[in-house]
């Protein structure tokens, strides 16, 4: 079962949230940085700009329809498996979506995406701040969780842009 109080060792709660803090960057910062890669694949693939779009709508779509259940999951065993889903639904999609030869491909990876950024957004990373720090810490964690989202974004966007100039958008896209 999952504790619901706070740890009241001092250093055990920081090492969550900068692991949580981590996991943000990792999720927000590659899914604000795809509009980057839509030119080279479709441009690459032959395809048009609905085909990245739709698979753009279906990863919010998935993003939003996952949380809930990630969050239910979360409660039920624990964040960090959930955590783990989340990094194999990342490694699937953006792989998919790297090495996509059809439309069905691209949007399944995209989907994939989705389901990753909702088992490793804010919902499952700030409930696990809230059960680790104290009612008085809670408002700083979530101020450093959001903020990293946001670093992420920050970090991403240069980064992807250097990857795809150096190494081509499919690879660029397996690296982030």
């Amino acid at each position: 079962q999952v504790a619901t109080t706070p740890s009241r060792d001092l250093s055990f709660p920081w090492l969550i949230i900068i692991a949580g803090c981590f996991v943000a960057i990792l999720t927000i910062g590659p899914r604000s940085a795809l509009g980057l890669f839509q030119l080279p694949l479709i441009s690459e693939r032959g395809w048009d700009r609905q085909t990245f779009g739709l698979a753009i709508a279906l990863q919010n779509l998935f993003w939003g329809l996952g949380q809930p259940f990630f969050g239910a999951i979360a409660d039920k065993y624990g964040s960090w498996k959930v955590l783990l889903l989340s990094a194999i639904f990342f490694a699937l999609g953006f792989g998919l979506m790297a090495t996509a030869t059809t439309p069905i491909l691209l949007h399944l990876g995209g989907s994939m995406v989705g389901l990753g950024i909702g088992a490793g957004g804010f919902g499952i990373i700030l409930s696990a701040f809230a059960r680790h720090v104290t009612p008085e810490q809670r408002s700083f964690a979530f101020g450093l969780g959001t903020a990293a989202g946001s670093a992420g974004m920050f970090i991403f966007a240069p980064l992807s842009q250097e990857f795809i100039a150096r190494f081509g958008w499919s690879q660029a896209l397996l690296v982030i």
